[in-house]
Order: C-alpha cells, then sequence, then structure tokens
C-alpha cells in the first residue's frame, strides 16, 4: 500500500491521495480532537522559536513524548497545564 491511500475494511486500497488523519475520534462520536503537538506548532502557538522549545526541554519546563530518535510531540493536556499557569 502506498502512503496515503485509504484502506476500508476489506483490505482494499481505494487509491485516494489524501493522507491519514493526525486526528484521533473521541470515543462518544464527537469530532476529532488533537492529542500532541509537534515542535513547530507549538512554536507557533507560543510565538517562539524552536531553539527556546529544546531549551525549555533541557532546564525540564517541557516533557516531551519521544516517538522515536528525531520524533518529538508534546501532550496537549500538558501543554494547557502550563498556559494556565502562565495566565495566573
Amino acid at each position: 500500500m502506498n502512503r496515503g491511500q485509504v484502506v476500508h475494511s476489506a483490505g482494499k486500497s481505494d487509491g485516494a491521495s489524501t493522507r491519514r488523519s493526525k486526528f484521533t475520534e473521541d470515543g462518544d462520536g464527537d469530532p476529532p480532537a488533537r492529542r500532541f503537538l509537534d515542535r513547530k506548532q507549538l512554536a507557533s502557538r507560543w510565538q517562539i522559536s524552536v531553539s527556546t522549545l529544546k531549551r525549555r526541554e533541557a532546564a525540564g519546563d517541557l516533557k516531551p513524548t519521544r516517538l522515536g530518535p528525531r520524533t518529538v510531540r508534546y501532550a496537549v493536556s500538558h501543554v494547557l497545564e502550563i498556559e494556565e499557569a502562565m495566565r495566573a
């Protein structure tokens, strides 16, 4: 199967060129919710550089989830906790 093709339950590919969603659907049928942000997304959200995020990781201010040697994500729940603490 090529990347981006959708597989139906019978295992057949429809040949669509749409990428797999980065969202997961909540159990109660609500619209999909993003669970993680990558470094670029979080840097953009906080209007800081990726280098600054890395410094905050090194200082222990951020808890990244490492999915591989070069793949880092941040849990939205943790990001929201930090943002709430910054507002207080």
